[in-house]
């Protein structure tokens, strides 16, 4: 049951952001009350049937007395680390020569300078810093 209460703070700490930033869009900084009263019934109405559905689960759910054997063994984990790590680095190989195809190109459809900086960024961590994060691990 901690679990359950786990994923229901956070779901309302999320969907308590959206609704704010959702009211603000709606009206702005001005004050209106009934939207405010509005958006404050649907949080508490999501908010209640987001945890009878969890609550539910939970209860359903038999708990499992068979302690977990290891499913994959330590090479095929690496190998999943491996093929993972290339698929990403290649997908954010793709991405980047698609941003600088626009960019060369001068295609402005979208902002094609932050498409490029996110490549660049995702790279930098991905090879640089993942690295070094998993040898600690």
């Amino acid at each position: 049951m901690k679990k359950a209460l786990e994923i229901i703070g956070s779901f309302a700490g999320i969907y308590f952001f959206i609704q704010l930033f959702s009211y603000f869009k709606t009206n702005g900084l001005a004050w209106n009350a009934n939207s405010f009263v509005d958006h404050i019934l649907l949080y508490f109405v999501a908010l209640v049937g987001f945890s009878i559905i969890i609550c539910l689960f939970y209860l359903i759910k038999k708990p499992n007395k068979q302690p977990e054997e290891p499913i994959t063994d330590e090479r095929t984990e690496k190998m999943h680390f491996k093929f993972t790590g290339f698929m990403f680095i290649l997908s954010y190989f793709i991405l980047l020569i698609g941003a600088g195809y626009l960019v060369i190109t001068n295609q402005n459809t979208i902002p094609t300078q932050y498409i490029l900086y996110y490549a660049f960024g995702a790279l930098f961590i991905n090879m640089i810093v993942a690295p070094l994060v998993i040898k600690k691990l």
